[in-house]
């Protein structure tokens, strides 16, 4: 029971350190990379047919949550790509992915996400819950 209790904080430790790294711009210096793209924004304005990248960074000690995909009217997820890898045989590194919106009628619609412990549920109630509200003309 205690070890259960130790790896449950060693996963929350994990994770809050890895959201506490997400602040962007990342930067790697050592590699000489740069990345200040890969930032969400809290509002977009953006015609129908337009895609939206929303940009999350974790590791394999947390996982991502977005609760309400399959209630957006709009906005229609299609695809997710890691833009950052982690580094070559680095078993829990960071690595950045990119979920894709293409919008698809005039509304608007807000996206929610957060990352969480593997252990907690994935729902629309969460406290740390970010929104992006998306405006379609």
């Amino acid at each position: 029971m205690k070890q259960l209790f130790f790896l449950n904080i060693l996963f929350l430790v994990s994770c809050s350190d890895s959201a506490n790294k997400m602040k962007f711009p990342i930067e790697r210096i050592n590699e000489h990379i740069v990345f200040n793209s890969y930032k969400n924004k809290s509002y977009y304005s953006v015609n129908i047919g337009d895609t939206i990248n929303i940009y999350y960074t974790t590791n394999s000690c947390c996982k991502y949550c977005q609760p309400n995909t399959k209630k957006l009217q709009h906005l229609e997820y299609f695809e997710s790509k890691i833009v950052i890898p982690s580094k070559k045989d680095c078993e829990g590194c960071n690595y950045t992915s990119a979920l894709m919106f293409v919008a698809k009628s005039v509304g608007v619609d807000t996206i929610k996400d957060v990352i969480i412990s593997p252990f907690s549920n994935c729902n629309d109630t969460l406290k740390e819950l970010k929104k992006y509200i998306v405006r379609i003309k």
